[in-house]
């Protein structure tokens, strides 16, 4: 049997609204993956990248963390 005693969370620092990711990328897309990207309900994404929205259009990505330290991070509030 497997008991659950705890559950944490971690998100990375980096976040963009979905109202500048579209603004960002404007150009670059068609109105109807306009509509659907603003339609699904995600008002706020979280990124490991701090140029995320640049990342999409073919920037190098910069990342600033790594998802092994956001498990860290996140198993070490579960222990505390």
């Amino acid at each position: 049997m497997i008991n659950l005693m705890s559950t944490a969370t971690a998100t990375p620092q980096h976040s963009i609204s979905t109202t500048d990711l579209v603004a960002s990328l404007m150009h670059k897309l068609s109105p109807e993956l306009i509509n659907t990207i603003c339609s699904l309900g995600v008002d706020q994404r979280y990124s490991v990248m701090d140029n995320y929205a640049e990342f999409l259009m073919g920037a190098p990505k910069h990342a600033t963390s790594s998802t092994t330290k956001l498990v860290l991070d996140s198993t070490m509030r579960c222990i505390q």
